[in-house]
């Protein structure tokens, strides 16, 4: 038992991993044709609505004519036809419940900068079991 330990010891002190045995990743690079990039994006911003703080619902959802409510805008949107509807930096005050349809992307500016608020008509009162008018 002892003559095995001692190799086993013997073993891993002249084992040494040189620079050249490491191993990496391949990196392979990915090409596309310009023609087919500017498709791809044409796509994306076809199917990206906006919703801003600033918006309009009588807008069309386009980045210069936002639409205001983020429930307005989903009921414009059909479902699973992979669209989004990218919120503005802003708190956001809705008044009702809102049924994002499956399929569809909603995506904000990021977690401290878009906020969505129940308008207070919508607060639920415990002590008259329903939503007020």
């Amino acid at each position: 038992m002892k003559k095995i330990s001692v190799y086993l010891a013997l073993v891993l002190l002249l084992f040494r991993c040189s620079e050249t045995d490491l191993i990496q990743p391949e990196t392979t690079l990915l090409t596309t044709s310009t023609s087919t990039q500017s498709e791809s994006l044409s796509l994306i911003s076809a199917n990206t609505l906006f919703v801003s703080t600033t918006g309009n619902d009588a807008g069309d959802g386009s980045a210069a004519k936002p639409w205001r409510t983020l429930r307005y805008a989903v009921t414009k949107v059909p479902a699973s036809q992979g669209y989004t509807i990218q919120l503005s930096a802003g708190t956001f005050i809705e008044t009702g419940l809102i049924e994002v349809p499956l399929g569809v992307n909603v995506i904000g500016a990021g977690i401290d900068q878009t906020i969505l608020k129940a308008a207070t008509s919508f607060y639920y009162y415990p002590a008259s079991p329903a939503y007020a008018t």
